[in-house]
């Protein structure tokens, strides 16, 4: 992306996470990492709605895009990033996700004693997986239990406070 006028990119990318196609949403993540926080500024309305709002369409990618938008507001320190990471916890696609919540809940005790404040959304997401969750093997939903229960006793132990930015005037 070196010698790309900034303002076509920016532009490329917002458009591009509103693809309905999660897929073609997806591609756009690549450049999340190549951008320094200051340029992704701009961008961050638009991460935020594509970790927020999942695709209508092809739930089978639909983890990637919104992953990597969790994963680049826990590495900036981005507050919003908490809630929307103890949403995705309980309300990721269910294939796979056995795997998924132990990267989701790292990524949630990443941002240290400020997890808290969401550990109520923990715990509803704990009666989900014991309770509610339908067509989901009993087993892998206990897995993802004990995780989160287990990420709950250390963000309720954790002393840190990394230092957190707020999007919220961008958005």
């Amino acid at each position: 992306i070196d010698g790309v006028d900034r303002d076509q990119l920016f532009k490329a990318v917002r458009e591009g996470l509103k693809n309905e196609d999660v897929r073609a949403r997806g591609s756009y993540s690549s450049i999340y990492n190549k951008l320094s926080y200051e340029e992704l500024k701009p961008l961050m309305p638009s991460i935020y709605r594509a970790i927020a709002v999942p695709s209508p369409s092809g739930i089978m990618f639909a983890d990637q895009i919104r992953m990597a938008g969790l994963e680049l507001f826990a590495k900036h320190g981005i507050s919003e990033g908490i809630e929307l990471t103890a949403d995705y916890a309980k309300n990721m696609k269910q294939h796979a996700s056995e795997k998924r919540i132990i990267k989701v809940m790292e990524l949630l005790k990443s941002y240290g004693a400020h997890g808290q404040r969401v550990i109520p959304m923990l715990e509803d997401a704990i009666d989900y997986f014991d309770n509610k969750e339908k067509s989901f093997p009993r087993k892998l939903g206990q897995f993802k239990s004990k995780t989160v229960s287990e990420a709950i006793k250390e963000i309720k132990a954790s002393k840190e406070r990394p230092k957190l930015r707020s999007i919220k005037s961008l958005l």
